[in-house]
């Protein structure tokens, strides 16, 4: 868990694609591509059946791809979708300017209780990984 974080805060902090990280931030981004490649989509589709939402998978799937991340595009995606609203676009980073897709179709406002959707399918989607966790360690204990 510990190099796990590790991966992940030295993305936070260096993993830009600006001229100042270019070229060591590249490969803690790298890296932590890989590290979360596959509880990206563990999480999005945990969001997506906390949400009791399964024909959102395709939805998911197609619009995953739409984010310069291999990864953040997928739980992204999952909460466009529950929440029928659109992410992502144009943003600036250290006053440069990013062109990113959007994820999703509606552009409208969000709303308070649009947050309160969003942290109750998050937190019912952590229960569920858990659950599954639980019965998974449970099971080796009977094998």
């Amino acid at each position: 868990m510990v190099a796990y974080k590790m991966v992940n805060t030295l993305d936070s902090m260096i993993g830009y694609r600006t001229e100042r990280y270019k070229d060591f931030g590249c490969w803690a981004a790298r890296i932590d591509d890989v590290a979360n490649y596959i509880p990206a989509r563990i999480t999005a589709l945990l969001m997506v059946i906390a949400a009791s939402k399964p024909q959102l998978i395709g939805f998911v799937w197609r619009n995953g791809r739409n984010h310069a991340s291999p990864n953040s595009g997928y739980p992204e995606a999952a909460l466009a979708g529950i929440l029928d609203c659109r992410f992502g676009g144009p943003h600036y980073y250290f006053g440069e300017l990013f062109d990113k897709p959007y994820i999703g179709e509606n552009a409208r406002e969000l709303t308070t209780a649009d947050m309160q959707k969003a942290v109750r399918i998050n937190r019912t989607a952590e229960i569920l990984a858990i659950v599954i966790l639980f019965i998974v360690y449970s099971l080796e204990f009977i094998v």
